[in-house]
């Protein structure tokens, strides 16, 4: 309505974009090994910071994650058999469930 006939324009121009991206930006992968890529993508963002990821450290991380989940899953469930657990749910309100059927 607005534009017309020229309404294929943005859309032209967003495909223009579009493509020039493809040809200039992402890289070619055809015919390259893994190891290959990544070393083009280290060489490319090499200004961009890169964290060495310390096995030792990791291995610690990952144990106190697993200790703090099984934590908080033996109070859910000792929450659950006490019967005080919070599930999410709002309890149903009898008295606007009776004005909702009478409606």
């Amino acid at each position: 309505q607005y534009l017309g006939p020229y309404s294929f324009g943005p859309f032209a121009t967003v495909l223009a974009l579009v493509f020039l991206f493809a040809l200039f930006i992402l890289p070619e992968t055809q015919g390259k090994s893994p190891q290959e890529l990544i070393a083009d993508m280290t060489r490319r963002n090499s200004r961009s910071m890169v964290y060495e990821v310390n096995e030792e450290d990791a291995g610690a991380i990952d144990l106190e994650w697993r200790k703090a989940m099984e934590q908080l899953m033996h109070e859910e469930q000792s929450q659950m058999k006490k019967g005080t657990y919070d599930y999410g749910f709002k309890p149903i309100d009898s008295e606007r469930e009776e004005n909702s059927l009478m409606i």
